[in-house]
């Protein structure tokens, strides 16, 4: 699944909030006063992933450990 904020527009540019889900992509328009908070989502998004592969490796860090004993 990938989620994006998009601009689209020659002329008069727009941003979209652009969803992609099983090859099938989704717009949403957000305007000027959403496009800003919609970014700030995508940033806690994306340190909350990065908060989980830090999880998941010292999982596995742990585990490789005790298989060992």
């Amino acid at each position: 699944m990938c989620r994006s904020v998009v601009i689209i527009g020659t002329r008069n540019k727009q941003s979209y909030f652009s969803l992609n889900k099983n090859k099938r992509t989704c717009l949403s328009y957000l305007g000027i006063k959403r496009k800003d908070k919609t970014r700030e989502h995508f940033r806690n998004y994306k340190k909350l992933l990065e908060i989980v592969e830090e999880m998941i490796i010292i999982d596995m860090t742990l585990l490789k450990e005790n298989a060992c004993l």
